[in-house]
Parts: C-alpha cells; sequence; structure tokens
C-alpha cells in the first residue's frame, strides 16, 4: 500500500506539474501574466528497522515567479514614457503650426514690406493702399489663425487631461477592488496569482497616466502612493482625481486629489510622470510659451505701426488712426483672494514687454510679482510699478496678505488681434508739417531729418520760421514757440517745438530762414509712408526686430519638439530594458515550458508505471495467501 500511495502521490504532483506548464503556455501572451511553479516538497519518511524509508512527493503551492525589484522599475519607465508620449504626440501637433514657411508669419510680414515699399513710390495710387490693407489684413488673420489654432490644441490637450483622469479613477478604483477579493482569499496561505497579476496590471495602468509608488504587503495587497507621498489607494480605499479650472478661471486645466482627508491642488512635478503629467507639461509649458511668444510679437508690430500712423495724417489731412487693435492685458484675482482688491494693468512701452505672464501676490505688506517664464521674482514696493513694459496699478479695493492676482499680457495680443482701418484713405502717409528753406539762402542750410513727436500739440501745424542771424544762431517765430531769439545752431543737432523736431545741415548765411507749415499736398506727400515702411525692420520684439523674435519662436517650437521626440525615443527604450528584464524572470518562455512538458510527462508515465507495478505486486500478493 505504500507504494501505490507513494504512485499516486507521484502522480498527483506530476499531474499539477503538466497543468502548471500548461497554464504557462496557454498564457504565454497574456498581459500581466507571470510565470508560475509548482513547487513539491518530500512527503515525509517511516522510521524503519532498515532506516527511514521515503512516503513520497507533495505538491506544496503553485508559485508565482515575482521580482519586486524589476516590478518597480518597469513602473516608473511606463510613468516616463507614457508622459513623454503624451507630450511628444502634442508637440509634434504644435510644430506643425509653424512648419509651412510659404503660410508663416516671416512671409506675411514680408508681403506687407512689399506692398509698403509701392507705397511709397506712389503714396496716391488708390490700387496700391488697397493692397497694403490687403497685406496687413492677411498679417493680422495669420496671426489670430495661428492663436486659434493654439487655443484649439489647448483644448484638445485639455479634453485627452480629463479622459486619462477617468480611466486613472477607474484603475484605482480597480485597485481597491482587488485589495479586498485578495484579503478575502487568502485564508490558507496560498496566494491567488491571478488577483496578484490583475493587482500588477493595474498598478502598471496607473503609473501610465500618473507616476505611483506601490508597495506591497506581506498579504499581497498594494498601496500606491504619488512621487509627493500622497495616497492613492491604501487597503481597499481609493483616492479621486478631478479635471476642473485654475483659480484665475483662465481655462487652465487644474488637476485635483481628493482623498479621504482633503482636496489637494497637482501639479506635473507632483505626478512625477505618466500621460497626465505630459499633458500638464504642453499646456502649461510649450503652449503657454508659443502663445505668449506671438502674442509679444503681436504687441510690437500693431505698436510699431500705430505710432507711426499716429505720427502722421491720412489723405483727408485728419490724424492717422491706429492700423491694428488687440486685447488689452488683464489683471485677474484668484477666486480664493480675501481681499477687495482689483489689480489693472496697461502696456507702458509694448517694445520691452516680455513673452511671459505675471503672477503677483501680496504678502501682507507689499506685491511681489514672479514671471511665469523663468520664474524671476520682483518686488513691488508701491503701486504703480512699471515692469517689463507693462504698468501695474491698484484700481481699487484693499489686498490680504496671501491675495494672489494674475497679469495676463502677452498671451491675450494675439487672440484679440486684426486690422482696424477700414479705407485705404486711413493710411497716414503723410506728414501734419512740411519744413522748406528759404527761397533766397544763401548758405548750405539744408533739412537733415523731420519728425512729429507730439501728434496731439494744439500748435503742430502752425506756422513757425526759424531766421539765422550769421553768428551761430537763429530766432523762432510762431505761436507755441515763445519766440525765443539768438538759440545757438550745432549742424545735426535737434529743434524741437509745438511736437516735432528738426534736424538741419550745412552752414547758413546772415537772414536764412527755415519755415514750417501745414503739408498742403497730403495725398503726395509720402514721408510718413516711409516710415511705416521702416516700421517693420524697426519693430522692437523685446529688444530684437520682428523676423529674429519670429525665427527665434519657430526655433523654440522645434526645439521642443526635438527634444519631446528623443525624450521619448529614450525613455521607450529604458522602458522595453526594464521589461526584458523583468521577464527574463516572470516572462513565460515557451522553448523551456515546452522541455518542461516533455520533464513531467515522463514523471507522469513512470508515476503511472509506479501504480501498475504496485498493482500487480498486491495482485501477486493475494494470489499466493489465496493459493
Amino acid at each position: 500500500m505504500g507504494l501505490l500511495e507513494i504512485g499516486a502521490g507521484a502522480l498527483k504532483a506530476a499531474t499539477v506539474q503538466i497543468q502548471t506548464t500548461g497554464n504557462n503556455i496557454a498564457n504565454a501572451s497574456t498581459p500581466g501574466y507571470h510565470r508560475q511553479l509548482a513547487v513539491q516538497s518530500e512527503a515525509g519518511t517511516q522510521r524503519t528497522g532498515a532506516g527511514y524509508i521515503g512516503l513520497g512527493v507533495q505538491v506544496d503551492t503553485i508559485q508565482r515567479q515575482y521580482d519586486g525589484f524589476l516590478e518597480r522599475a518597469v513602473g516608473v519607465g511606463e510613468a516616463a514614457a507614457a508622459a513623454d508620449a503624451s507630450r511628444q504626440g502634442q508637440v509634434r501637433t504644435l510644430e506643425q503650426l509653424f512648419a509651412d514657411s510659404d503660410t508663416g508669419l516671416g512671409t506675411s510680414m514680408d508681403d506687407l514690406r512689399a506692398a509698403l515699399a509701392d507705397l511709397v513710390s506712389t503714396p496716391a495710387d488708390g490700387s496700391v493702399r488697397t493692397v497694403v490693407l490687403s497685406r496687413a489684413g492677411a498679417l493680422a488673420q495669420r496671426i489670430t489663425s495661428l492663436e486659434r489654432q493654439m487655443s484649439e490644441l489647448g483644448s484638445d490637450t485639455a479634453q485627452r487631461m480629463s479622459a486619462e483622469v477617468t480611466e486613472l479613477n477607474g484603475a484605482l478604483v480597480r485597485l481597491a477592488e482587488v485589495n479586498r477579493q485578495i484579503l478575502a482569499t487568502d485564508v490558507d496561505g496560498h496566494s491567488a496569482n491571478d488577483l496578484l497579476d490583475q493587482r500588477d496590471v493595474l498598478i502598471g495602468q496607473i503609473n501610465q497616466r500618473a507616476q505611483g509608488n506601490a508597495y506591497i504587503a506581506a498579504d499581497g495587497t498594494a498601496s500606491v502612493f504619488t512621487v509627493t507621498g500622497e495616497p492613492l489607494v491604501v487597503g481597499d480605499r481609493a483616492s479621486t482625481f478631478t479635471v476642473g479650472t485654475d483659480a484665475f478661471e483662465s481655462g487652465t486645466p487644474q488637476l485635483k486629489l481628493k482623498t479621504v482627508n482633503a482636496e489637494l491642488p497637482v501639479d506635473a512635478a507632483a505626478l512625477g510622470g505618466g500621460s497626465i503629467a505630459g499633458l500638464m507639461r504642453v499646456h502649461a509649458e510649450d503652449l503657454a510659451a508659443a502663445r505668449s511668444r506671438l502674442g509679444q510679437m503681436a504687441g510690437a508690430i500693431g505698436d510699431a505701426f500705430n505710432r507711426v500712423q499716429a505720427g502722421g495724417i491720412d489723405a483727408s489731412g485728419r490724424a492717422g488712426q491706429p492700423m491694428f487693435k488687440w486685447s488689452a492685458p488683464a489683471a485677474i484675482a484668484a477666486t480664493t483672494n480675501g481681499g477687495s482688491a482689483e489689480l489693472r494693468a496697461t502696456v507702458s512701452d509694448a517694445a520691452t514687454v516680455q513673452a511671459s505672464d505675471y503672477l503677483v501676490t501680496f504678502d501682507g505688506t507689499q506685491f511681489v510679482a514672479t514671471r511665469q517664464s523663468d520664474g524671476q521674482q520682483t518686488a513691488l514696493s508701491g503701486l504703480p510699478q512699471t515692469l517689463d513694459g507693462l504698468t501695474i496699478d491698484l484700481a481699487s479695493g484693499t489686498p490680504q496678505a496671501g491675495d494672489r492676482f494674475m497679469v495676463r499680457a502677452a498671451s491675450r495680443f494675439a487672440s484679440g488681434f486684426a486690422m482696424n482701418l477700414g479705407a485705404t484713405g486711413q493710411l497716414a502717409t503723410a506728414v501734419a508739417v512740411t519744413p522748406q528753406a528759404g527761397a533766397t539762402n544763401g548758405g548750405s542750410l539744408a533739412v537733415g531729418s523731420f519728425a512729429v513727436t507730439d501728434p496731439g500739440n494744439g500748435n503742430l501745424t502752425g506756422p513757425v520760421t526759424l531766421t539765422f542771424n550769421g553768428s551761430g544762431g537763429f530766432d523762432v517765430a510762431g505761436a507755441g514757440t515763445g519766440n525765443p531769439a539768438a538759440v545757438p545752431f550745432v549742424a545735426g543737432q535737434p529743434i524741437s517745438y509745438n511736437g516735432w523736431t528738426l534736424s538741419l545741415s550745412g552752414t547758413p548765411a546772415a537772414g536764412d530762414t527755415i519755415t514750417l507749415g501745414p503739408t498742403t499736398s497730403t495725398t503726395s506727400d509720402n514721408r510718413n509712408a516711409r516710415q511705416l515702411y521702416e516700421a517693420v525692420g524697426a519693430a522692437s520684439v523685446g529688444g530684437r526686430t520682428f523676423h529674429d523674435a519670429y525665427a527665434d519662436l519657430v526655433a523654440d517650437v522645434g526645439s521642443r519638439a526635438q527634444q519631446a521626440s528623443a525624450a521619448s525615443d529614450q525613455s521607450t527604450a529604458m522602458l522595453a530594458n526594464a521589461k526584458a528584464a523583468r521577464d527574463s524572470v516572470s516572462g513565460v518562455n515557451l522553448d523551456e515550458e515546452a522541455a518542461r512538458l516533455l520533464q513531467f510527462q515522463q514523471a507522469y508515465q513512470a508515476a503511472a508505471k509506479l501504480i501498475s507495478t504496485s498493482q500487480s505486486l498486491f495482485a501477486s500478493l493475494i494470489d499466493a495467501v489465496n493459493g
């Protein structure tokens, strides 16, 4: 009977081994499956006079091949790869917006400059004026089109983020449920391997969306925390993520984590990795930078042309109207503010406005402005204060310590950018005042340069005469000048009265005159048209020319796309290596399993032969006794 029992035990053990191997083979391609081994040991021994005789074999448990260190490495790799992949896809779309040189801003600006060159040559030509307005409108449309497409990309990014948050919440809830099931099944010391596989699959799904540090307890349950230590899953309790708008109600998605005790705002750094972190980076960094740079250019271009328009007169002799219009800066109070203060922001110098928004906080004593593009902080000891071409002032109310305000400047300019002139006659090609040397002048006196510096001066077009005395000076006669006498004359030095500035060259003779009066031919005068032409190259965008600023924008977007692609390639390769290392321990090798299947088949056949032999011996013994 002992021999029969040994054979039966061996047959059972071989059967379990074959079944376990078959299960491995069947699940070789099942995601998350870990290779299993049937662990067997001696069934004990029996003491006899001849020593200890073995009682066969027993199967102790079905062991799951698992390495916690390798699993954690895969989790980190999944989080990094998902973050980089989600960012790469969106940044590549952003890059494509600026990739077409035929429809880019540079081409639009060059077309406008070519039309302005024709305007300088023929300022009275109505068809030329029509082309200028058309090209200016095309430039404005291109700016607003880029801004609209980036806004749509931002909305798409926010929607993708919401969808990923929904998937993440589902994985957290399912992991908590699997934890409960693991506790319910682990009653006899044996692990439910299929539940452990489900546990690790869910941890992987969590890492694909937000990096989670998983800690496996002795009972097999998993607790998952963010990289900053906030609980995501503890036992059978799961936290929940929500997506809303930020405290400034700007449309920027704000991620919050709702735990048992609190609801906390979460940024990309707190997530550590995962697709949600990648999408948050796109919205907060890549898109924000491109939109601010585009707005910075729009404001600088519009301001440069509008200043030239303001310094000239149109075909009807009226002061030039702004050529472009755009959205003004806005200072938005946080919804969490305790005080009643409202700030106001205005553009004081569009040429020095930076490609950034500003977070202004009140510490109880003073306001502090933090430039969002680089984190530079500036204390505003008292309001109003001017910072980077913006004037920030307290419009009303009283602030409380901790109050926050978001000053949106460059990020707003492109959204409302549009051509403002509605008729060709509104192009201010002429200058309101014309200087002229006297017909009887005997010296070499000549007009070097002339510009209107104060278009609103009431005496701008009033007649003024400069009479030179031959002794190195001149007398001034005209309303608003004060009629000074014997003013020292230095060739090339500016002479300014009544809102205009004049420079003269040459040497005057006694009695020579320069007279200034209103321009009589507003359509043929092209002096301000020249200034419009030069505004294309003279427009200062944060200290750079327009073309340099646009080249920097395109280069920055391209660099971000290249970095995102390189990071995605690298993290994908690292994830593949981590998975390969894990699979070398936990994965199913079909060749190895096939060899083991043959081994256990032979063991099964040998055990069956042992049983057959024991039965034959037992039958012989019975026959001998009966005989």
